[in-house]
């Protein structure tokens, strides 16, 4: 049964990359947590734990290759925010060669994740090339990210205990790091069902797409179960807070509501949240409280932040400046430390800090240039909106998950919102040179009639 439902998902994802390149940002958005239910029903994916991950590897390639048939050069769109990640990707790669343990941790570790982030995070966004292309990605990915909620929902059990989801019948599975375990952190679902839940609220359908209006309530619903059902405090506060930054946007409000919307809904939102908790949540009360919250983080990741800047500092000013080397939190912590921005503080110093602000403020910049064109246009805005949500996401969970390298998506999401914001101002400059064109054209056929009227004698 689990392995005719892979079969059958990426069929559509192989056919639909031919016609459609952009749906290939949907198998990486829901790929992890699509795996995770594979791999929690069928002891086949979980002894083949990479064969989802080559699936979607390769439906990304075929998309890419798709896009170049479609459209050309992919360098025709043309971002800042590319070579200011490529540089910071490069300099990470550069400092392995001054790392504690260069071969042994560094290399290796920057090997095992290059695949995934010259897949994910440059091949597929060049795979957006026109506002058609993001509007097939967010929509594909709302019909996989729904299947795959529904297929958790049903089938798969998150045990409260160590909040984990139990590998099939017994077998292990190699995880992030490259160990071997039977059980999965159960963050990529919650992260899974955040994503779908920004899109399914925050765009403004048009057409066949429609449905998803009706639809969007129960894929809210579906969504807050599986966050909360996990238990993930980061991704339900994360998926509230960039829906309430964005939702104004999304709806066209003026500037001035703006800021009301957006706490009213962050104000609504708790409410449900707390309401569901009774219905869905399997981890407790004690974890959703301030003071579980903050022991946690004062537990873990406060103190891997502290151990790690500590032997950043006392490595003296050369460290300072070019850090300790990629990884070298692997060997001060035995893990990295769950904060990006200071992992990459310390492994890359004060250079790769700020190359790593440089390529947000990129970000930032490009933001601000898509919203000053997309705002009149109702899909265009909810689109922006839906990926600037899915950008505030990504972002806040860099400050209590994962390792830089492991920041794949977020490095998608960064390069889709980019390229994104060059289509709409790229576009928005051709409508404004095609009006001043007709303008000119109108002056002189009104100038030439005017040459030709009769003229009244002054008497």
């Amino acid at each position: 049964m689990v392995l005719a439902v892979v079969a059958i998902v990426f069929a559509c994802l192989f056919v639909a990359a031919i016609f459609r390149p952009g749906t290939c940002i949907s198998a990486i958005i829901v790929g992890y947590g699509f795996e995770q239910w594979a791999m929690a029903n069928s002891a086949f994916f979980a002894q083949q734990a990479q064969l989802v991950n080559f699936l979607v590897g390769g439906v990304v390639l075929v998309a890419f290759i798709a896009s170049i048939a479609h459209h050309g050069n992919p360098f025709a769109i043309n971002t800042a925010a590319f070579w200011g990640f490529l540089l910071l990707y490069i300099y990470s790669g550069l400092s392995c060669l001054w790392a504690p343990k260069v071969m042994e941790t560094s290399v290796f570790v920057y090997q095992y994740y290059m695949p995934y982030t010259l897949c994910f995070g440059v091949m597929a966004p060049f795979c957006i090339r026109t506002k058609d292309d993001m509007r097939a990605a967010l929509i594909a990915t709302l019909i996989l990210g729904g299947v795959t909620m529904i297929l958790l929902l049903a089938g798969t059990e998150i045990h409260s205990w160590g909040r984990t989801i139990v590998v099939a019948e017994g077998s292990t599975m190699q995880n992030r790091v490259g160990k071997s375990t039977d059980r999965m952190a159960p963050l990529a679902v919650a992260e899974l069902a955040a994503s779908v839940g920004l899109i399914t609220m925050l765009m403004n359908y048009r057409g066949a797409t429609r449905v998803f209006s009706l639809l969007r309530w129960p894929i809210l619903l579906m969504a807050f179960a599986l966050i909360l059902r996990s238990g993930s405090r980061g991704q339900l506060l994360a998926c509230v807070g960039a829906g309430g930054a964005c939702i104004g946007l999304a709806r066209g409000y003026k500037k001035e509501l703006q800021v009301f919307v957006g706490a009213t809904f962050v104000i609504l939102t708790g409410l449900a949240a707390i309401v569901m908790f009774a219905m869905f949540s399997t981890t407790g009360e004690e974890r959703w409280t301030a003071s579980g919250m903050a022991e946690d983080f004062e537990g873990t990741r406060g103190h891997f932040c502290a151990t790690l800047l500590l032997a950043w500092i006392n490595a003296g000013p050369t460290a300072w400046l070019i850090g300790l080397g990629s990884s070298a939190s692997f060997d001060v912590l035995q893990i990295y430390p769950h904060v990006v921005m200071v992992e990459v503080l310390a492994e890359l110093g004060f250079i790769g800090l700020g190359l790593y602000l440089g390529w947000l403020t990129l970000i930032g910049i490009a933001i601000y240039q898509a919203i000053k064109v997309a705002f009149k246009e109702p899909e265009d805005r909810g689109m922006l909106a839906a990926v600037i949500a899915l950008f505030l996401l990504t972002f806040l969970l860099t400050f209590k998950q994962g390792s830089f390298q492991m920041q794949s998506t977020f490095f998608m999401i960064c390069m889709m919102l980019a390229r994104f914001s060059a289509i709409l101002v790229q576009e928005h400059a051709k409508v404004e040179r095609m009006r001043s064109l007709y303008m000119n054209q109108f002056y002189q056929w009104q100038n030439t009639a005017t040459a030709w009227l009769p003229t009244r004698d002054a008497t």
